[in-house]
C-alpha cells in the first residue's frame, strides 16, 4: 500500500480544529482542577498530589507514593466538596486516588 504524502502542520491543524480545541479545553479544565486540589490540601500533602484526569464524573488524582496516596484518601470527601463548589465541576461524584508510577 502506498504511503500518503505528508501534510503541512498548518493543514493538519485546520483539519483537526475541533479535536485540538477539545484537547485544549480538557487541559485547561485539568489545570483548574489541579489548582483547586492544591488549595484544598495542606502542605506537604499538596506538594505530592496532582490531578491526572477527569473522566465522566470522576476526578482522578495521582500521588507520588502509596504513603501520600493513603494520606490523600483521608481527605477525599473534603477535596470533592471543595472542587464541586466551583462552576463546571458540580457534576463530579467521586475522587479516585492512584499512585504515580
Amino acid at each position: 500500500m502506498p504511503m500518503s504524502p505528508l501534510k503541512p502542520l498548518s493543514q493538519l491543524l485546520k483539519e483537526n480544529t475541533g479535536e485540538l480545541h477539545g484537547l485544549l479545553a480538557h487541559a485547561a479544565r485539568l489545570e483548574r482542577a489541579t489548582r483547586l486540589l492544591l488549595a484544598a490540601l495542606d502542605p506537604p500533602l499538596n506538594q505530592h498530589c496532582r490531578v491526572a484526569n477527569i473522566k465522566d464524573s470522576v476526578l482522578v488524582v495521582q500521588a507520588d507514593s502509596s504513603a501520600w496516596a493513603s494520606k490523600l484518601r483521608f481527605r477525599v470527601a473534603a477535596v470533592l466538596a471543595c472542587v464541586q463548589r466551583e462552576p463546571g465541576f458540580e457534576k463530579l461524584r467521586a475522587v479516585r486516588v492512584k499512585v504515580r508510577k
